[in-house]
């Protein structure tokens, strides 16, 4: 009975074995199975990215670069003057791991009430919490942001090009600048990173003197190189000053505030490799300015676009984007703080406009030309980099203050870039011909030996859903109740807040609207539409939809009357006490209800 019993029990044993085998081979082939299902969804079968789809063109020769006159940048100095180590030589450098610190995995930093009231006192030295900053250590650790397709992209660094990463950086905090620096060297593949250039544009804080170069040198034995410029050059200029030292295929700028994240080289260069005419992206999560928290922004579809004071915005509409979500996508225009671009495109290309101003625009202007001039901009939402966003500048500004500075640079972009629809700009900033731009045929004889496209190639093919306001007026100026004396003011407020009355000023801007030839009421001085909203009116984009079209009687006697071509019952209304204008059936004789604009276009007729 007993050997009876031990022979069960071996062939229980045994086919408990088997049966853990047949479980893990099981569990295995599953995983097989999904790792296989990734690799085709990320690219073909392998995940690695073959560089077959690479377009077969001759390379362009920096040497064809058209003459860029423009702004004497000066001579400069770079330091250390040693050689740049291979990267088989250079030592490795890893997140700080083990006991809790300051900012772990990207976590907020918590203050103790004296270090809060520090933090509050010291503000206005970077516009964001110093303290906090001070606390976390260069080596900080991240979450590994990345999706899950991402995360399995495998790429053949032998076939990505080197980089040479750029940042720039005035009266940085030492600590914000430390963590840029810190965290491009620790999470940049060796084999891909030449170089990072600080380019230091005339600061004069003790903490980035003779001690910071001293630093750079002990830490990083030439891989990270300190330019100085010779004078305060502005963001734009040291951009460009910066960028002709580098040595690395492609160049990557980033602010001096901002944290690279796992993986974040990799998705941002490889479109480089196939097409060396196309700029990059990275997808910009921000870095809470008090608590240094990384908050990560997801990686879902973002387009950027500008409206037409020239100024970046994002976009909701994402037609054209049908690939999935991984991958690389096309966008209009860029951000302009961070982005990849290959050296010798970037010099063909002419770099920035050197004669703009301190910083503005410059984001738009290479989003145009990379389009109009035969390249393309893309956005990778597998690449991620922290960025502190701060409330304003915190230091001086040489020259012009920033917004002169951008009313020069929009003109010169305007005059250069957008032909026939300056006038679009123009009508949308009244005013702005009166500034000086300076010389532009330089960066005019740029465009024509580019054969760039013009801009209406531009609208069309690139952006088709941006909106383009009529430049033909009924009525302009002001638009006032007589009754009350009181004009169709904005109230400062964004898209989507109620149209508001105030005391008329003269002053153009949140009071100054024009009745275009679509009849559209739009502000000229923010380019949005007055827009009926059941019985509110609201400021929205404009889009030539419903609650846009306006019907006016004639402008005669103490004014108009205006309604919604939609509820036409309906008719602007001033007598609400809050001041807020709205909808109200129509009355034949009430004052509340009639409207005039300070000028009226000859060619006006009666609805």
């Amino acid at each position: 009975m007993r050997r009876v019993a031990k022979r069960r029990l071996v062939f229980l044993l045994f086919c408990s074995f088997l049966l853990i085998l047949l479980v893990l081979r099981f569990n295995g082939y599953f995983v097989d199975s999904y790792r296989h299902h990734i690799n085709e969804i990320v690219y073909h079968n392998e995940v690695q990215l073959p560089l077959t789809q690479r377009r077969n063109f001759t390379f362009f020769e920096v040497d064809n670069l058209p003459d860029n006159v423009g702004h004497d940048l000066g001579e400069g100095d770079i330091s250390p003057k040693i050689p740049i180590p291979h990267w088989r030589e250079r030592p490795t450098w890893n997140e700080r791991v083990g006991s809790s610190y300051p900012g772990q995995m990207g976590e907020s930093v918590h203050l103790s009430d004296d270090e809060v009231k520090k933090g509050k006192e010291t503000w206005h030295i970077n516009e964001f919490n110093l303290v906090a900053s001070d606390k976390i250590p260069v080596d900080r650790s991240l979450p590994d942001f990345r999706m899950e397709e991402c995360r399995h992209i495998k790429y053949n660094l032998d076939e990505l090009p080197t980089v040479s990463v750029i940042i720039i950086f005035h009266n940085e905090a030492l600590s914000t600048l430390m963590r840029s620096i810190h965290s491009v060297v620790m999470r940049t593949s060796p084999q891909l990173l030449h170089e990072v250039i600080v380019t230091d544009d005339f600061s004069d804080h003790s903490h980035l003197g003779e001690s910071f170069a001293n630093r750079i040198v002990e830490d990083y034995n030439g891989l990270v190189r300190l330019v100085r410029t010779p004078r305060r050059l502005g963001l734009i200029r040291a951009r460009i000053f910066g960028g002709r030292f580098a040595g690395g295929d492609v160049l990557v700028y980033i602010d001096s505030h901002c944290e690279a994240t796992q993986g974040w080289i990799e998705p941002l260069i490889q479109p480089i490799a196939v097409d060396p005419r196309t700029a990059v992206c990275p997808y910009i999560d921000s870095i809470d300015s008090n608590s240094f928290k990384y908050q990560y922004g997801g990686s879902g579809v973002a387009k950027g676009s500008f409206n037409w004071h020239l100024l970046f915005i994002w976009s909701a509409d994402y037609s054209g984007v049908h690939g999935p979500r991984w991958e690389p996508f096309k966008s209009a225009s860029m951000a302009g703080g961070l982005f990849a671009i290959h050296r010798r495109w970037w010099r063909y290309l002419g770099e920035y406009d050197s004669d703009f101003d301190l910083w503005g625009g410059e984001n738009l202007e290479i989003s145009f030309k990379t389009w109009m001039c035969g390249g393309s901009l893309l956005f990778s939402p597998c690449s991620h980099v922290g960025h502190v966003f701060r409330g304003k500048h915190p230091y001086k500004h040489p020259g012009p203050g920033p917004d002169n500075a951008f009313s020069h640079n929009a003109r010169r972009l305007a005059e250069t870039w957008l032909d026939e629809y300056k006038d679009v700009f123009y009508t949308q900033w009244p005013g702005i011909e009166k500034i000086d731009m300076g010389d532009i045929s330089h960066r005019l004889k740029l465009k024509e030996k580019l054969k760039c496209h013009n801009f209406h190639w531009y609208l069309t093919n690139i952006i088709p859903e941006l909106y383009v306001p009529d430049t033909h007026f009924y009525g302009d100026r002001q638009l006032k109740n007589p009754l009350r004396g009181l004009c169709m003011d904005t109230m400062s407020a964004d898209t989507g807040s109620p149209v508001g009355l105030y005391e008329c000023h003269g002053l153009r801007g949140v009071q100054h609207f024009v009745l275009t030839s679509r009849m559209e009421i739009v502000n000229a001085g923010g380019g949005l539409c007055v827009t009926a909203v059941m019985t509110s009116v609201r400021l929205m984009s404009c889009n030539n939809g419903s609650g846009q079209h306006w019907l006016h009687s004639k402008p005669l006697g103490e004014g108009e009357t205006i309604r919604p071509k939609e509820k036409s019952d309906f008719c602007l209304d001033a007598s609400a006490n809050n001041n807020v204008l709205q909808l109200k059936f129509c009355e034949e004789n009430s004052s509340f209800q009639l409207w005039k604009f300070g000028s009226y276009n000859k060619d006006w007729v009666s609805t």
